[in-house]
């Protein structure tokens, strides 16, 4: 319920004061309104008083209506802002939040978000990340990771509404109060477009069920939404129900690296040119961390052979600098040859990840990560990394840009 809303039926009759008195004892109710009033308000006291008035039509100024007290017959007129939301009807005192949003310190740890659309052969599964709020681990900016229909970051930016925005969604309109089998039939939610599942660690599991979108007369966009179990069936914005448009491109990061530098051991690359570099890297201490690495704390070995820090650094930093530009998964993996071929290590997470990348047309590659394809990233950005490495073995300072 609307508790702002329906506060006002008790607050408001409290103390009702007339704005003046019209008729008393009036023989003429009807033209008052007040003969078989529209609306007749009843209020039961603690106490077990029973309070009843009657309340009539429009006054002709406007701001006042006509008002009659059960057991009199004397006319009244009182300010029609004091009484309008006796009027109204029993969904207007529904609250328009479908799901009301937590307070700060009881708010749950969402683990899980899972979309099941009809318009996609696939669900798109969003899951707490496993190096959450872990800045050694390296990792996006995003508690959570996109780990179905692809395995990739997502950005906080475009993925907090979908994530989080179950809680405090706000409906713009009630559809249907109370309702039956047949109103879920009828709103197309019976066999939802779009189902959305949001599991937290407080052991609740929230399902939101969304029809498919449509226009008003206006053309502006709108679906049916309830909760699972629910008696309300409420009309929301489909700017607020992004479920039921939403894209994994439109959720994942850019990077696809995200492991931190300090962390590195391991970093080989080999170009089907037969130009290749590795570079084996040793921390000296066992209390690394991102706040206290500096190069001195690490000796590099290039090709079996002691390089400088920075060597390795910079050609580790294009790699982190190479942005996917469109996700490409569910795209066959080439059997030819790749262009690149690329391996790191990380030690703190302990894993070591494999990145190929081959020639998709004349502008652009894909990036197959640990035997899945990932992305498509700039062919140039390919040819340069090509080129730094065989400058890597020249000490010839390495290219950064590619564009």
């Amino acid at each position: 319920m609307d508790t702002s809303l329906v506060g006002t039926l008790a607050n408001n009759a409290d103390g009702l004061v007339s704005a003046s008195l019209i008729e008393e004892d009036s023989k003429e109710l009807g033209k008052y309104g007040l003969e078989q009033p529209s609306v007749t308000v009843e209020l039961e006291y603690g106490s077990g008083n029973v309070r009843k008035f009657y309340i009539g039509d429009t006054a002709p100024i406007k701001s006042q209506t006509y008002l009659r007290v059960d057991g009199s017959n004397d006319v009244y007129t009182v300010a029609t802002s004091a009484i309008a939301n006796y009027s109204k009807t029993p969904k207007e005192f529904i609250n328009k939040t479908i799901l009301a949003e937590p307070s700060e310190d009881e708010y749950p740890v969402i683990n899980s978000l899972r979309i099941e659309r009809d318009d996609i052969d696939y669900d798109i599964l969003l899951e707490l990340g496993k190096y959450t709020n872990d800045s050694n681990a390296g990792g996006t900016s995003a508690a959570h990771v996109m780990v179905e229909p692809v395995e990739v970051g997502i950005t906080v930016e475009r993925s907090q509404d979908i994530t989080n925005g179950m809680f405090g969604l706000r409906a713009d309109d009630i559809y249907r109060l109370h309702c039956k089998e047949a109103d879920i039939a009828e709103s197309g939610l019976s066999d939802p477009f779009c189902r959305v599942t949001m599991s937290c660690d407080d052991g609740n599991d929230y399902i939101l069920l969304l029809s498919e979108q449509f226009a008003d007369e206006d053309g502006d966009k709108y679906c049916y939404g309830m909760l699972e179990g629910g008696k309300v069936i409420y009309t929301i914005k489909a700017e607020d129900a992004r479920w039921v448009s939403v894209m994994p491109v439109d959720m994942a990061s850019r990077m696809m690296v995200t492991s931190m530098v300090w962390n590195i051991t391991e970093y080989s690359i080999s170009c089907s040119n037969g130009d290749s570099v590795s570079f084996e890297i040793t921390p000296l201490r066992d209390d690394i961390t991102v706040t206290n690495a500096s190069a001195e704390d690490y000796t590099v070995k290039k090709n079996g052979e002691e390089c400088e820090f920075e060597r390795f650094r910079a050609l580790y930093g294009f790699l982190i600098n190479g942005n996917g530009e469109d996700l490409a998964f569910g795209e066959p993996v080439p059997d030819n040859e790749p262009l690149m071929t690329l391996k790191y290590t990380d030690s703190y997470i302990k894993e070591t990840v494999t990145m190929e990348f081959y020639e998709k047309s004349a502008m652009t590659a894909l990036v197959v990560i640990n035997g899945e394809s990932k992305y498509t990233c700039s062919l140039s950005y390919v040819n340069t990394f090509i080129e730094n490495v065989k400058r890597a073995e020249t000490g010839e300072e390495y290219l950064t840009t590619w564009k």
